[in-house]
């Protein structure tokens, strides 16, 4: 049965119920300052460093199968790099001048 008009905590329920689809960004030892966007969402301005920065997409992982997605780099930075803190996925870029794209493949929730 669906819900018309769900309270807050089964909102809140469902949201963390929902496994997503979460990228570090981070630079190698260049600078600058980027937003990564997927589908309609895109982050906040992100100020580079050496510390790895979570952006997590907020559309949910796929299932049972492996899902490609676009995800875009947009900002000037230098020796960017993109990894996944669930693979050994790993994308470095030395330069990003306006827009980048890349292909993430999401992992599947399950794995059986």
């Amino acid at each position: 049965m669906a819900m018309i008009n769900p309270s807050p905590a089964a909102v809140s329920e469902l949201a963390s119920s929902v496994a997503t689809a979460p990228q570090l960004v981070s630079t190698a030892a260049g600078g600058g300052t980027v937003r990564l966007r997927e589908g309609s969402y895109v982050s906040e301005p992100i100020t580079l460093s050496g510390q790895p920065q979570t952006v997590t997409f907020p559309l949910p992982r796929p299932d049972v199968i492996s899902a490609p997605e676009v995800v875009t780099i947009e900002g000037d930075a230098a020796d960017v790099v993109l990894t996944s803190p669930v693979t050994s996925w790993r994308k470095a870029f030395q330069i990003v001048h306006g827009v980048t794209a890349v292909e993430a493949n999401w992992l599947p929730v399950k794995t059986c």
